[in-house]
């Protein structure tokens, strides 16, 4: 009877692993917003045309952001804080509107 059931047992682990396996790995979903005549998305450079306020270091704290690494910095495009390279303008980050406090 031992046998039966660690045989039951086993046969479930497996089976249940399998499908782990099986199951597809999702990615990160890719973050976009139409703002007028562009759209932001991560990884994308942000236009020129882009309206946009630098968030000056001693407000990172009031907007609840962490510091950027260093050649970063974050601005605010509308309602989306983006964190963004300065010598690229790549897009590495993106928040959606944050409470102010």
């Amino acid at each position: 009877m031992k046998k039966l059931i660690s045989a039951v047992a086993v046969a479930a682990m497996l089976g249940t692993a399998q499908f782990a396996v099986a199951a597809p790995v999702q990615a990160a979903p890719v973050i976009h917003m139409d703002k007028g005549d562009f759209q932001i998305k991560k990884g994308k450079k942000l236009p020129g045309s882009a309206k946009r306020v630098v968030i000056n270091k001693k407000d990172y704290h009031r907007w609840h952001l962490k510091t950027p690494p260093r050649g970063y910095q974050w601005v605010r495009v509308g309602n989306e804080f983006l964190m963004v390279a300065i010598t690229t303008g790549i897009i590495f980050s993106i928040l959606g509107a944050i409470a102010q406090h």
